[in-house]
This record gives structure tokens, sequence and C-alpha cells, in this order.
């Protein structure tokens, strides 16, 4: 919630606490929470999977109400569900590059091409996304319905096969079994 919203929700509670006082406390909080998100983005990290993502923020332009800019709010997560956030002003690759400079081993994530220099070394696999990919099929069924038609069919397949997983609340060795069982064929 913006600042300024807080402000005047706690105002009318009877708080008075200026938007200076609610920005000096959450970067005050920051800063002693930046060693905890530092040894979460070091573990993440050291792992040999991460999963990635970013979304849009609005971020507000000092001195021009009412005006704002779009800035981008990136996740990193292991397979335990362990993540931390990083944030910057625009969706320019320079910092996932960054984050993963020494990353080894597989990165899921979605198409962006931002990422492609990360998947460059050997030692880097990317692990495309069913869901976006899925997307594409979708927006070609109107250009070749029976092709595409195909495809999101099998992808349905992919998805009962995890559905099953999920159900039977596999772990590794038993998710990768069903995997090369199930899926291989399908893909």
């Amino acid at each position: 919630m913006p600042y300024y919203r807080l402000e005047k929700k706690y105002a009318g509670k009877g708080l008075d606490l200026s938007r200076s006082v609610l920005e000096r406390s959450v970067s005050r909080c920051g800063e002693l929470l930046e060693p905890l998100h530092d040894a979460l983005q070091k573990s993440i990290l050291a792992k040999d999977i991460v999963f990635t993502d970013d979304t849009t923020v609005k971020i507000a332009l000092a001195g021009k109400p009412g005006s704002s800019k779009t800035g981008r709010l990136w996740v990193y997560i292991d397979k335990l569900g362990q993540h931390f956030y990083d944030f910057t002003e625009s969706r320019e690759p320079d910092r996932p590059i960054t984050i993963f400079k020494k990353f080894r081993g597989f990165i899921h994530a979605d198409a962006y091409p931002g990422y492609d220099p990360i998947f460059l070394p050997d030692d880097v696999t990317e692990v495309a996304c069913w869901a976006h990919t899925r997307r594409y099929f979708e927006r070609a069924e109107s250009s070749d319905p029976d092709l595409s038609a195909v495809a999101l069919g099998l992808i349905r397949k992919l998805y009962r096969i995890e559905k099953i997983a999920r159900k039977k609340k596999l772990k590794e060795e038993g998710l990768l079994e069903l995997r090369q069982k199930y899926s291989v064929p399908i893909l």
C-alpha cells in the first residue's frame, strides 16, 4: 500500500504517522533484514534449479503527483519454496544476469529474451515453462486449429501426469520415475 494511503488509514484510526516516518521505518527494516535476504539469495543460488519470473509494479515519481512509471519485481525460488525478491526500475536484463552470474544448473523461466545470455554457458540449462508454451498454441488456434489441437492435447496429457504426481505427493525419485515412464514418450 502506498505511504500516502497508509498515512490516511492510520490517521483515520487516530495514529499520526507521516509518510516520512513510514518511509524511514520501512527503509530501516530493509536494512535490518538485508543479511537474511543475502543469506537466502546465497542458499537459493547454490541449488541446482531455480525458478524465476518478474511482474510489473507501479513506481510513483517523486515531485510529480499522479505520475508513475513501470518497474519490475523479480522473484527467485528454489524447489523447497524458499525465495528472495529483487527490484529494478526497468525490465533490462542486467540485474538477472548479475544475479545468475555464478549460477550453475537449471533455470526455469519464461521466454523473456533478457535471460538468453544466462543460458549461453554450457553449465546453465534453460527449462521452458509449459504455461507460456501453451499460450502460443492457443493463439495459433485461429491460423491452424488442427495442429494447435494436437499440441494442446499433448500438453494436457503432461499436465495430467503432473496432477497425478501431486496427488501421490511424489518426491524427486518417484517424480523422475513417473516422468520418465509417461512424460518422456509424450515429449
